[in-house]
């Protein structure tokens, strides 16, 4: 049984494999330094976070009316 393919459709085929495989790998490297690059942003604004919302909390006297009791403060 002959699917009638050809040798030159055939290296076509593989070559257009081939670079479908080098994009997608080009894409997932991009794609990594890109997370790397969140990441490193995030850990960063963590701590800014956290004081911003305690901040908050300390400095306006209504937040601060409102703010659930802590057991250092009973």
């Amino acid at each position: 049984m002959s699917f009638g393919v050809d040798e030159k459709s055939l290296m076509r085929r593989i070559k257009t494999v081939n670079n479908i495989r080098k994009i997608t790998k080009a894409m997932k490297m991009v794609a990594t330094s890109k997370m790397k690059a969140d990441l490193t942003r995030l850990l960063n604004g963590k701590n800014f976070g956290i004081n911003a919302v305690d901040n908050i909390f300390t400095s306006d006297m209504y937040m601060k009316d409102r703010a659930p009791a802590t057991p250092s403060d009973a």
